[in-house]
């Protein structure tokens, strides 16, 4: 498994732990993606991103992916959702130039 979907894997399966534990009662799950670091919520992110290009992400990830989106939005762009699309338009250009390179010969 690749790591971006690895990160989204293992989203998958600390989110359903964290309620188990009484420390949240929401379907979503927010309180889990509020304690994740700014790095962590772009990296989760990025990866919920690829995991639903390349196949139809689950009710429960596309919610967890969605409290991520939220809380990434909020925090790291004082929830401007143009100033996020614009970082998120970035990073896909610089993960496609990583692609064509790695397909070079």
């Amino acid at each position: 498994m690749n790591a971006p979907l690895r990160a989204v894997a293992l989203l998958c399966l600390a989110l359903p732990l964290h309620v188990a534990h009484g420390q949240s009662s929401s379907p979503v799950d927010k309180p889990h993606a509020q304690n994740l670091t700014t790095a962590e919520l772009k990296r989760v992110y990025l990866a919920c991103d690829l995991a639903s290009s390349r196949a139809r992400l689950g009710m429960r990830e596309a919610m967890q992916c969605s409290a991520v989106q939220e809380e990434l939005k909020l925090r790291v762009f004082g929830g401007n959702f143009d100033q996020m699309l614009a970082w998120w338009r970035e990073q896909r250009g610089v993960a496609e130039g990583r692609a064509t390179i790695s397909a070079s010969p």
